[in-house]
């Protein structure tokens, strides 16, 4: 959690349960490093937390088992993921992920070019409804996944995307075909 949230009925419920069960919430902060079984992840962001773009503030993981690793990424935007490679390069903190959870629903905001290098994913995840009134996945967005050779899987077209690993392989199952 990160001193920036929107509160969310899901939010409320969560924080509920916490106070029920008597569990306290660590803040996020970029850099600290968790352990969990055989995965370790890294807080990557936010860097700083913006008042004009709650998007920015989401919290950005990059989670490593064995020879994979993950990058899930909220819905953080074109400042904060230039942010997060000044933040990465800076530190010397590994941004590259066999696997991307592509920001904020695929949007034209999200994915930069030069974010998706560092990253250099095979795969990426998409989450978004169908026919959303925001247009999510972006064309745009799509096109860079496509130029950076990411295969891309998105929950409007495949429904439920489910990524395995055994920490050496990667592998996706999909609830449906898309397009």
């Amino acid at each position: 959690m990160t001193q920036a949230f929107t509160s969310t009925q899901t939010f409320e419920r969560l924080i509920g349960a916490m106070e029920e069960k008597r569990l306290s919430a660590t803040e996020a902060k970029p850099g600290d490093e968790y352990s969990l079984g055989g995965g370790t992840f890294r807080i990557l962001g936010p860097i700083s937390l913006s008042d004009s773009n709650m998007n920015n503030n989401s919290i950005v993981i990059r989670l490593e088992y064995k020879g994979v690793s993950f990058l899930f990424t909220g819905d953080a935007e074109r400042q904060e993921e230039n942010n997060i490679l000044d933040f990465c390069s800076e530190n010397r903190f590994p941004l590259s992920a066999s696997v991307i959870k592509l920001g904020h629903h695929g949007s034209d905001t999200s994915s930069t070019k030069n974010f998706l290098a560092a990253a250099s994913p095979s795969i990426g995840m998409i989450t978004c409804g169908a026919g959303n009134v925001y247009g999510h996945p972006n064309a745009k967005a799509l096109e860079r996944c496509a130029d950076a050779g990411i295969a891309v899987y998105r929950s409007d077209l495949n429904g439920n995307v489910i990524v395995y690993s055994d920490g050496r392989t990667v592998w996706v199952d999909v609830e449906r075909e898309g397009e």
